[in-house]
């Protein structure tokens, strides 16, 4: 399920905001971008479990972290304008929400499963507001936080956001080569403790919330100093990489340079 998504959501992702920006996107891409799509789809609604979840594979148990990513993944391609299966996606936030109801989730997930629900176009705030007040401010690490801010912005209370935006700000750290980045743990199986994901989706907050933040470029620096040739570490943190990256292209100058370069050899 991951490597479907990790595979064909950021394709629509970036080809679909290189088409609003006016950005080169080659014919091929155009051409097999609805293709593309179809096929994507068509594995995650096979992987679909009779709960409506998703796990990592088509018959392991329903995952909140999956079933969550898939529901983001659903509603990005529907807002992009490819069809989608109405039943599959409602199953999908129905399964979010009867998981939230498990008191052993840990704090980012549960945070990324109520942005995910925002991001359906989920806008009963009553809700939001009771299902982030169960999350324990000593628990929230950078992650959440980012999530958290997302999540108040898309359900339409920007002072909220820009309240736990501020507390991210505040926890940024900087390096010697001008780069900025969050904690986390460096190398951590899970992604909810990820330093290279959390710095990640720290950006993603800041460039939907505030993006005249002077912090953004610095993050870009530092995250594209992580990268492992072409990519990251796994396809799945490439994923959220390219995510945040898309929403900060929206944002800067950058497909429109204006600047003198001297290039020096030996």
């Amino acid at each position: 399920v991951e490597q479907t998504m990790s595979r064909f959501l950021p394709t629509v992702v970036v080809a679909n905001a290189f088409i609003k920006l006016n950005a080169p996107v080659s014919e091929a891409t155009k051409k097999d971008l609805p293709l593309m799509v179809s096929k994507g789809l068509q594995r995650l609604y096979g992987f679909q479990h009779s709960d409506g979840g998703w796990g990592w594979w088509e018959n392991d148990n329903t995952n909140p972290f999956m079933t969550a990513y898939v529901v983001y993944g659903l509603s990005l391609a529907k807002q992009a304008g490819y069809e989608v299966k109405t039943g599959s996606l409602n199953k999908g936030i129905t399964s979010i929400k009867q998981q939230l109801k498990n008191t052993y989730l840990d704090t980012t997930t549960r945070a990324y499963m109520l942005y995910s629900l925002a991001v359906a176009e989920d806008k009963d705030i009553e809700f939001f507001e009771k299902e982030i007040s169960k999350i324990s401010s000593s628990q929230i690490n950078d992650y959440a936080r980012s999530l958290i801010a997302m999540t108040w912005k898309l359900i339409g209370d920007e002072n909220k956001a820009n309240e736990s935006l501020t507390i991210l700000e505040k926890n940024v750290k900087t390096s010697g080569e001008g780069a900025a980045y969050w904690e986390g743990k460096q190398f951590h199986y899970n992604w909810q403790n990820d330093k290279v994901q959390t710095t990640a989706m720290a950006l993603k907050a800041i460039v939907n919330i505030n993006d005249r933040s002077e912090l953004k470029d610095k993050v870009i620096r530092w995250l594209m100093m992580q990268r492992q040739g072409t990519a990251w570490r796994n396809t799945q943190e490439t994923a959220m990489i390219v995510y945040a990256m898309v929403d900060y292209l929206k944002s800067s100058n950058e497909l429109e340079p204006n600047y003198s370069v001297k290039v020096f050899l030996n």
